[in-house]
């Protein structure tokens, strides 16, 4: 049961649950970033430098770790490489090699502002009100709003502005979506989906402050006020193509709930989820050994909190990760 985790970068906890959870089956964890010097490959057993995604040797040297390493599953963790895994999934295949992601179809959805509104829409899923920056669309426009970038993650790149402060033919309907601000709590919710899209678990948690759009401390929240809308969205993205981790983002308040966010990913505040009862790297494994992993619905730790600290990990210059290529 060797495992691969892309980008593993600074995912340091979420790499160790899985060396643990691998390590029971006499299996290896091995992890690949573009970074020679990312920590969370230090904690892998083998680790390899890859070319970036957008470089046209990356495909072949990937592949080529997962044939010569033997591995049985592989998971993506950031936004960017989510299309590469869909779209070569029968690649992966092909090699033994189980690829931990979401149809093609639904990953276009989750990493497109715009189409994910218009599916939220279609599905009755409350969300914010969003507009492509278009002049035909300026007096629709909420007095307070904010700018995304229509691909963007991590929170980059979006602004808060009063309604007579943007200039539309300054931003592209390509590029850009235009939201009205949505004011209450905002909780993030870790989901995961079996093989086939079934809910299996998920544990609901606020942010109490991030750092580059990542949780750095936080506080798992009870699910009595939101579970209906939770339990919803799984049934209908299943339909979709979803499986595995999920990760989704609202905003609860007087009105109900309202979806901002649907990441077809491990989030970033993940370890806060695991240690509040949710092993979902021990369940993963137990999904693609082939044992039918029941439903836990609430079975989380209600009130843990996480508050995150930096480390460091020390290496001579020479002993940088070798490259894969």
């Amino acid at each position: 049961m060797n495992i691969l985790i892309s980008s593993a970068g600074r995912r340091t906890s979420l790499l160790l649950a899985f060396k643990d959870a691998a390590r029971k089956r006499n299996g290896l964890v091995i992890a690949t970033d573009a970074d020679p010097f990312a920590p969370a490959p230090r904690f892998a057993d083998k680790a390899f430098c890859v070319p970036r995604l957008d470089d046209f040797r990356f495909k072949e040297v990937f592949f080529k770790i997962i044939r010569d390493n033997k591995i049985k599953i592989t998971l993506p963790t950031i936004d960017t490489e989510l299309s590469f895994f869909s779209e070569n999934i029968n690649e992966f295949k092909k090699l033994g090699c189980v690829p931990l992601i979401s149809s093609c179809d639904f990953i276009k959805i989750a990493n497109d502002k715009w189409l994910a509104f218009e599916f939220f829409q279609r599905k009755k899923i409350q969300t914010p009100k969003t507009w492509l920056p278009l002049m035909d669309n300026f007096n629709a426009l909420e007095d307070k709003i904010l700018i995304k970038p229509r691909r963007g993650s991590a929170s980059i790149g979006i602004k808060f502005l009063n309604k007579n402060e943007i200039q539309m033919k300054s931003l592209s309907a390509d590029e850009y979506v235009i939201q009205e601000t949505v004011s209450g709590r905002e909780i993030t919710v870790d989901i995961l989906l079996d093989l086939e899209g079934n809910l299996i678990h998920y544990v609901p948690r606020i942010r109490i402050k991030t750092l580059g759009g990542e949780s750095i401390q936080g506080e798992t929240v009870p699910n009595a006020t939101c579970k209906e809308f939770i339990e919803f969205i799984c049934k209908e993205i299943k339909d979709m193509g979803a499986i595995g981790p999920i990760t989704l983002q609202f905003f609860e308040n007087e009105r109900g709930c309202f979806l901002i966010e649907i990441n077809p990913r491990f989030g970033g505040g993940f370890p806060l989820s695991l240690k509040a009862g949710g092993d979902y790297p021990e369940w993963i494994l137990q999904m693609i050994e082939g044992a039918r992993v029941e439903p836990r619905i609430g079975e989380y730790r209600i009130g843990l909190c996480m508050s995150r600290y930096n480390t460091e990990v020390y290496f001579e210059k020479n002993e940088k990760i070798q490259p894969g290529f």
